[in-house]
């Protein structure tokens, strides 16, 4: 609503002192070049993550032996998703082939259908499992989906009338410093978000340095669940207890260093949070959900 509003605002004013202009095919032009290049690096580097496998990376420790109840419904969804890699890498081809086919001009239509398919669909699973990501990846399946809309009418008259069509498609002449600062800006976005960024993932998977994970090593040999017999706060010995909600119950070491703590499992209130609701950096969650409109 927040983005609507601006934008209608800027169209008002935008026609209040620009009204004798009779046409903006260089402005639409512009954004849809915009658009279409927002889109396909969105695609490509999130098509990364999937394709290394490292969005969604496969269970460790503490997951394994976490109990059902205690997830939230965004952990389902990851956890549902890292089970099945083949399916995940196969997510990351689909957002990459999408951003791929958007950098170049004769395969713009068949790319923006299918990021506004894939960015869709992840705009609808991020709310329904509530993953907090849903309007980013509904302005991108936006975006794409207005890069595509010249392309309809005659789509439509292709595969339903079965009539021969033409897009007639707008491009403005530039003169020869212009041809080449675009030239000069394509290979430098093209190569920092596509060709650096392949490599630094690349890198990331190579060194362990996965993107949900940490990877400073742990103890050798130490993963594993381990159930705490002896325990001391304060200098107070808490004997075994079920019941006993400040002491350790078991604790879960992984392959890095850091370790989880298991406590007696306690009734809690698992909320639904949507992005710009969650409690602030450092405050604890109360119960009540706090809008904030910058998202943190």
């Amino acid at each position: 609503m927040l983005v609507a509003g601006v934008a209608l605002l800027g169209a008002v004013i935008w026609s209040r002192f620009d009204r004798k202009r009779l046409s903006y095919n260089d402005l639409y032009y512009l954004v849809r070049v915009f658009a279409r290049y927002r889109v396909a690096y969105a695609g490509i580097s999130w098509g990364y993550k999937k394709l290394f496998i490292m969005q969604m990376p496969e269970q460790f420790e503490a997951i394994w032996n976490t109990n059902l109840i205690d997830f939230l419904v965004k952990r389902l969804y990851w956890e549902v998703l890292s089970v099945a890699p083949v399916y995940e890498v196969w997510l990351g081809f689909a957002e990459f082939i999408a951003g791929f086919l958007l950098l170049f001009r004769r395969t713009t239509a068949i790319g923006a259908a299918l990021a506004f398919v894939v960015f869709g669909n992840i705009a609808i699973s991020n709310h329904a499992y509530d993953i907090g990501e849903h309007v980013p990846s509904a302005l991108m399946a936006l975006l794409a989906l207005f890069v595509l809309w010249q392309y309809l009418p005659y789509i439509y008259r292709v595969l339903i009338r079965e009539e021969h069509a033409m897009v007639p498609l707008y491009y403005p002449v530039l003169s020869k410093w212009q041809r080449r600062t675009r030239t000069g800006l394509k290979v430098v976005f093209n190569f920092v978000l596509i060709v650096l960024f392949a490599w630094y993932e690349v890198k990331a998977v190579r060194t362990n340095d996965f993107y949900k994970l940490p990877n400073t090593p742990g103890l050798a040999n130490s993963s594993g669940i381990y159930q705490v017999k002896v325990f001391r706060r304060n200098g107070v010995e808490h004997p075994y207890n079920p019941l006993d909600t400040a002491r350790w119950q078991d604790v879960v070491f992984e392959n890095w260093s850091s370790m989880g703590v298991r406590y007696v499992h306690k009734p809690q209130q698992m909320a639904m949070f949507s992005a710009g609701s969650y409690p602030r950096v450092g405050e604890p969650y109360d119960g009540i959900l706090h809008f904030d409109w910058r998202g943190i």
